[in-house]
């Protein structure tokens, strides 16, 4: 099932995206699109309805990571995001900035292949 999981990632870093992208890949999501920030994100979406993952760093142009999960929220209430950011300092932080922000999970940045697992693990519960 997850290597038909349709997933975007997005991120103004493309190198970081290809990263966490790699990363996915150890977890059987393979080819996940990009988007470099959440306007370009939400144009995606309109042509792929389906996509069940999203992985949207914080900071970004034109749209940011919070601004992109209150409208994928509306339009799009089933889709999972994981949301990466370098402002949180503890766990504690991170699980509440991600009810604040209405995430499924959040990640810290600079972050670690299991921290991504976890937040796989967390969104797939």
């Amino acid at each position: 099932r997850k290597e038909k999981m349709k997933t975007l990632i997005v991120d103004d870093d493309r190198p970081l995206a290809e990263l966490f992208a790699f990363v996915l890949q150890t977890y059987g999501i393979n080819n996940p699109s990009f988007a470099g920030d959440g306007a370009q994100a939400l144009m995606f979406l309109e042509e792929n309805p389906d996509t069940a993952l999203i992985i949207t760093d914080r900071e970004m142009p034109n749209m940011d990571g919070l601004e992109l999960i209150k409208k994928c929220r509306d339009k799009y209430p089933k889709i999972k995001i994981i949301l990466t950011t370098g402002t949180a300092s503890s766990k504690d932080d991170l699980d509440v900035f991600a009810k604040e922000t209405g995430a499924n999970a959040v990640i810290p940045k600079p972050f670690r292949a299991s921290e991504i697992q976890n937040a796989l693990k967390k969104i797939a519960s």
